[in-house]
């Protein structure tokens, strides 16, 4: 570069053009350049002619190198930094196969897990209160909680417990009377139908359904195909269906446990399978299983390198099992300090950037 950049000067110097190359006319000479650049590009139907493009191209290149010059800058400093700013402007797990400006991404990331407007819906039959705080946290990462509701009959003992939270966390109590001895359900289809009547209020973009009850998967389906990030959360014995229907799903009792293990939160009784092996009945996916889909995904993902980028297997991960969490296995850690620990994996480490391989 030395070499060619003293030539360039010296071939300046010898016409006398120093005088007319400021930097206003050298970026001038660059956009133009640019432009005839171009118009070798201009009708699809004509040949391209490689011979007035290497020319162009070289003539962009020069007025470039010139302009660099007058500055003095570090041309290898400031395109490292230049590629730093670009990486954090087009992280891989948005920008990767994708064409958008970043602003457009940027766009697209209050779709998918943060910024969003979110309709916090809660099965209060089914779920303990003792679960509450846990529940608005967690709600709290993906945005803001536009609607807070719990629903259940509130005549009964049984949501007793409930009442001192709703005040707490500024729930709002659905009333449902139970029209049957049974009172099966009652409480579902109320939730459901004024989950619809959000949806087409068109006031949020996205849904968090607290239930272990497999009866609202159709609903979370149905949420989704109107493009509503919709994520929920239930105790292990949630219904793989309901798990897998969602975009992502916490376990409670994990996080509970994780976070309290000397206390034990209130069991529900209400809506509760009876399991006739006698063994706790879960939803939880084996960690050999999840172990198994990871090693494959790497290979699927692999660079030339022989790593796969963390951000990209991460995402397809939690696509694959959307109630995955090291806390669901005994550790509650990120994910990939969860699989650095083990020894089927590598990872690497390039500043901001996470690179994971099968370990060889």
């Amino acid at each position: 570069m030395k070499e060619i950049m003293e030539a360039l000067k010296a071939f300046r110097k010898e016409r006398n053009w120093e005088q007319y190359h400021t930097p206003e006319n050298l970026a001038k000479s660059i956009a133009i350049e640019s432009a005839e650049l171009l118009e070798h590009f201009q009708w699809d139907d004509v040949p391209v002619s490689i011979e007035g493009v290497k020319d162009e191209l070289a003539d962009v290149i020069i007025y470039a190198l010139l302009l660099n010059d007058h500055y003095g800058f570090d041309l290898d400093r400031i395109i490292k930094a230049k590629m730093l700013k670009n990486a954090k402007k087009y992280p891989i797990d948005k920008a990767y196969g994708n064409a958008k400006k970043y602003t457009e991404l940027r766009k697209e990331k209050t779709n998918g897990i943060t910024g969003k407007n979110i309709a916090l819906l809660i099965d209060a039959e089914n779920i303990s209160p003792n679960y509450i705080e846990l529940i608005v946290d967690e709600a709290n990462k993906h945005g803001k909680i536009n609607y807070r509701r719990v629903y259940g009959d509130w005549t009964t003992d049984q949501l007793g417990s409930w009442k001192n939270k709703v005040n707490e966390f500024g729930l709002t109590p659905i009333q449902q009377y139970a029209y049957t001895s049974s009172g099966k359900n009652v409480s579902d289809f109320t939730l459901i139908i004024d989950a619809m009547d959000i949806l087409y209020s068109g006031k949020v973009d996205s849904f968090c359904i607290v239930s272990s009850d497999s009866d609202f998967t159709k609903l979370v389906t149905r949420l989704r195909e109107d493009n509503m990030f919709v994520f929920g959360m239930g105790e292990s014995k949630t219904p793989i269906a309901l798990v897998n229907s969602c975009e992502t799903f916490s376990y409670l009792d994990k996080m509970y446990e994780s976070q309290k293990p000397e206390v034990k939160p209130t069991k529900s009784t209400v809506k509760k399978k009876v399991v006739s092996n006698g063994k706790a009945e879960t939803s939880i996916t084996p960690l050999k299983k999840i172990k198994q889909e990871l090693k494959q995904i790497i290979e699927d993902n692999i660079e030339d390198d022989g790593y796969a980028y963390w951000s990209v297997v991460a995402q397809l991960l939690q696509k694959k099992f959307p109630g995955f969490h090291p806390r669901n296995y005994g550790q509650n850690v990120r994910p990939i300090t969860f699989f650095e620990s083990m020894n089927e994996f590598e990872i690497k480490k390039q500043k901001t950037v996470i690179h994971i391989r099968n370990s060889q």
